[in-house]
């Protein structure tokens, strides 16, 4: 070999050692990314709730690993996490409501109504919040809800998807939920009169978001005062996108 061939091969194996070390380097970032990735999943679906809503729902699982994964690396963001995961799974369980098992639309249902009156019992209008998260923001659930409650509204957001997705009910009859519902309606319009029409204008600046968490609150306990069928029934009429 000339001297020249060996100063062509020690430079060669010169520049291959850092090129092998940065395919090294970016080996190992890539799969400790990968790594937390799984790790951050993982735990999510330790978690019966977290497994229903990745198999029926992918977009909002993504959101809600995201989240989570962001909250592994800055605890700060753990609140965010949290309200995030909530927002996912009452967006998810309010669009597959209407034919969803009469069992879990019911036990879904009495947790939000045991939420409001919480809610409304403390100062300001995180009550209202909860109630329509679309037009200003949802509930800061992470500082609001002790976390067994939290826990407990996931789970039974859940099965409402389960069963919308895996057993579908069928669609309500619409004539036999208005007959249900109008006397009701009527109840509501003796005890606030007016007023009432804020459920329909929740989106106007100035409305008042106590009254119309009252309002709300009305109506859904007297249709959990139905017969269960009953009341399944007007929720999923209420419900149905058509």
């Amino acid at each position: 070999m000339t001297e020249s061939g060996a100063k062509t091969s020690k430079t060669g194996l010169k520049w291959s050692i850092p090129a092998l070390a940065l395919l090294a380097i970016g080996a190992l970032a890539w799969w400790l990314v990968g790594s937390g990735a799984r790790e951050a999943a993982a735990e999510l679906l330790a978690q019966p709730a977290y497994q229903v809503l990745k198999r029926h729902e992918p977009e909002a699982w993504k959101r809600v690993l995201a989240a989570h994964e962001s909250a592994k690396a800055d605890a700060s963001k753990r609140a965010e996490f949290i309200n995030v995961s909530n927002t996912e799974f009452s967006a998810a369980a309010t669009r597959r409501l209407a034919r969803a098992s009469a069992d879990a639309q019911l036990a879904l249902m009495r947790d939000m109504v045991s939420t409001l009156r919480l809610l409304r019992s403390r100062p300001g209008d995180a009550c209202f919040h909860y109630l329509y998260p679309e037009i200003d923001g949802g509930a800061d659930v992470a500082r609001e809800l002790a976390a067994d409650a939290q826990a407990r509204t996931l789970s039974l957001s859940a099965e409402v998807i389960r069963s919308s997705a895996e057993n579908p009910s069928a669609a309500s009859d619409p004539q036999a939920a208005a007959a249900q519902l109008g006397p009701i309606v009527d109840a509501v319009y003796a005890e606030f009169g007016p007023d009432t029409q804020m459920l329909a204008h929740a989106r106007e600046p100035g409305v008042d978001r106590v009254k119309v968490c009252d309002i709300a609150l009305s109506l859904y306990q007297r249709i959990l005062a139905l017969p269960a069928t009953d009341a399944a029934r007007v929720f999923s009429a209420v419900a149905s996108p058509e």
